[in-house]
C-alpha cells in the first residue's frame, strides 16, 4: 500500500478554548489485489506549536501543507537537490523559503516565508499513524526531519527536510 497515495478528508477541527484538539481518525476500507476488503483507520495528532504569547496551539495540516508538500516533492526531482536513499527509505531534499515561494508563484500562487514556516512546522510535528486490520503499520510525522542550515550570511536560508519513502 502507498499511504501517499490515501485520500484524506481533514477538515478543520474545533479547538478547545485552550486552543488544543484531539486526535483525528478516520476509517476506510480498501480493496485487495483479489477485491477483498481491507480495513484500514488513519490517526491524524496535531502539531502543537508555541505562538507568540508562549502558549501552545494545535494545528491539523490543511490544504496549504498539502500545496507545500508537493512543492517540496517538485524541487526534489525537478531541481535535482535531493537525494534518496532506498535502503534506508527515506528522502532528503535541500530548499529555502524562496526557493518554494517561487515554485508557488509559477501557480499563480503565495506565501511569506511566515506561512512557508508555519506549514513546515505543521508537517514536521503532526504525526500520521496508519492501522491495517486494527494493528499499527506505519507512524511517522509526514516529515521526519526538519533542519535549518543558517550560514552566518543568512542569504540563501538554506532548509533541509527528510520525507520517508512510503511504500
Amino acid at each position: 500500500m502507498n499511504i501517499g497515495n490515501v485520500s484524506l478528508n481533514i477538515f478543520y477541527h474545533h479547538r478547545n478554548k485552550e486552543g488544543l484538539a484531539k486526535p483525528y481518525t478516520q476509517e476506510y476500507v480498501l480493496r485487495g489485489k483479489n477485491g477483498e476488503p481491507l480495513p484500514y483507520k488513519v490517526r491524524i495528532q496535531p502539531a502543537l506549536i508555541e505562538q507568540d504569547n508562549g502558549e501552545f496551539m494545535a494545528f491539523f495540516p490543511t490544504k496549504s501543507e498539502e500545496i507545500i508538500e508537493e512543492v517540496l516533492k517538485k524541487i526534489f526531482t525537478e531541481q535535482n537537490l535531493g537525494i534518496h536513499d532506498a535502503g534506508n527509505s527515506e528522502s532528503w531534499v535541500k530548499f529555502s523559503y524562496s526557493m518554494i515561494n517561487k515554485e508557488l508563484r509559477k501557480n499563480k500562487c503565495s506565501r511569506t516565508h511566515q506561512q512557508i514556516k508555519h506549514s513546515l512546522e505543521v508537517m514536521s510535528k503532526c504525526i500520521l499513524t496508519v492501522f491495517e486490520e486494527g494493528e499499527e503499520i506505519y507512524s511517522n510525522p509526514i516529515i521526519n526531519n526538519y533542519i535549518k542550515f543558517l550560514p552566518p550570511s543568512r542569504a540563501s536560508d538554506q532548509r533541509i527536510a527528510l520525507s520517508p519513502t512510503r511504500d
